[in-house]
C-alpha cells in the first residue's frame, strides 16, 4: 500500500485521527506486529472505483477479533484515508460488567 503524503487514518482506538503519511506508516506497522498470526481477509469488496472495503480476522493479543477497513484512494491509486472499525471493542475486554 503506498500512502499519499497527506493520509488520514480513523481508528476507534484515539480520539482524534492520525494525519500524515509517516505517522500512519508507524501507526500501520506497530498494528500488523501486534497481530498473534497474520489472520485472514475472509472479504474484499470494491464500493466504487476508489473506495475499497475490507473484512479481516484473527487474534490480536490473545483474543479473537475483527476489524472492518475502508480505503480510499486518491486519482493517482495512492492511500488517502483508512477508516478502522473492530469487534468486539478492543478495550472492552478490560471492563467488568455487573
Amino acid at each position: 500500500m503506498i500512502l499519499n503524503e497527506d493520509v488520514v487514518m480513523h481508528t476507534p482506538v484515539l480520539a482524534t485521527p492520525i494525519m500524515g503519511r509517516e505517522l500512519v506508516s508507524t501507526v500501520i506497522s506497530i498494528s500488523s506486529q501486534s497481530r498473534d498470526d497474520p489472520g485472514k481477509y475472509i472479504f474484499e469488496g470494491k464500493i466504487d472505483p476508489r473506495t475499497t472495503f475490507l473484512r479481516w480476522q484473527g487474534t490480536v493479543e490473545g483474543p479473537n477479533i475483527e476489524s472492518l477497513e475502508l480505503l480510499t484512494d486518491d486519482e493517482n491509486g495512492l492511500l488517502l484515508e483508512r477508516t478502522v472499525a473492530y469487534r468486539p471493542f478492543p478495550a472492552s475486554r478490560y471492563l467488568e460488567i455487573g
